[in-house]
């Protein structure tokens, strides 16, 4: 089975102290790939994507949905900044949490 591609939008403290904690033995099993990480705070998003080896980053969730392919998106942003991220994920039929 290949691994869930996995995008996450906002790296606060319950993502990085719960939601990627929480997968990481799926990430070590092959299960799940943390495919790509977003956060309008660029240096947080840097240190993020350091400390849990992910590679493709990026400042804007527009451009993430553009240029990922991904099985599912975490919405990790608190909900008075959502936008329009879950609408492009209905859209795009991804599954959100």
């Amino acid at each position: 089975m290949k691994p869930l591609r996995l995008g996450f939008i906002g790296l606060g403290h319950i993502t990085v102290n719960s939601h990627l904690p929480a997968l990481a033995p799926h990430v070590a099993a092959g299960e799940a790939v943390l495919q790509a990480f977003c956060d309008v705070d660029a240096a947080a998003l840097q240190e993020q994507a350091a400390a849990f080896g992910v590679e493709r980053t990026y400042t804007d969730p527009h451009a993430l949905f553009e240029q990922e392919e991904l099985d599912a998106v975490y919405l990790c942003i608190p909900p008075t900044l959502h936008t329009d991220e879950e609408l492009i994920a209905a859209e795009r039929a991804l599954p959100c949490s």
